[in-house]
């Protein structure tokens, strides 16, 4: 475990955020122009993301910094933030599992046994076995139904389409 101040772990994560942001932006350069002129190209929409959230991380960072000169955090407190090791290996971990695992299991398993693994930690058992449960059919409906995200699937098609 890693005891830090509140404000120092908001302070180093919106720092994260917006080093982030600034990368995307940067990699928004190398997407194609748009084919009809006078039109945006496929980089406006990403690039309006992005700035808008590095202009409310800056507004973030300058509030952290405001109420770190008072010598408190955003809510007015002097608190400390206890910083999980575990729970942010079992993170990572699981991440990059759900990458790889994505084009071998297919959508379903692999995103219910990845919320499955999150949550195990933190609910009992049966609740994290049915959040997983009912926010993949969530995922599913969402990307795959209604927005027609082509995901690699392995069974759910088979019998639930509209």
């Amino acid at each position: 475990m890693l005891n830090i101040r509140s404000s120092t772990a908001d302070l180093i994560t919106s720092v994260i955020l917006l080093i982030a942001v600034a990368l995307l932006i940067n990699h928004t350069f190398s997407m194609p122009p748009s084919p009809v002129r006078g039109y945006p190209g496929a980089a406006f929409f990403p690039r309006l993301a992005l700035i808008g959230t590095g202009i409310f991380t800056v507004l973030w960072i300058g509030l952290i910094i405001r109420a770190r000169l008072g010598g408190k955090d955003l809510l007015g407190n002097d608190t400390h933030f206890v910083f999980e090791y575990r729970d942010y290996i079992i993170s990572i971990v699981s991440v990059v599992v759900y990458m790889f695992a994505l084009d071998i299991i297919g959508f379903e398993i692999s995103t219910f046994v990845f919320l499955l693994a999150l949550l195990i930690t933190r609910v009992s058992p049966i609740w994290a076995f049915v959040s997983a449960f009912i926010a993949t059919l969530v995922l599913y409906g969402t990307f795959v139904l209604l927005l027609n995200v082509s995901l690699p699937m392995l069974f759910l098609p088979r019998y639930v389409s509209f």
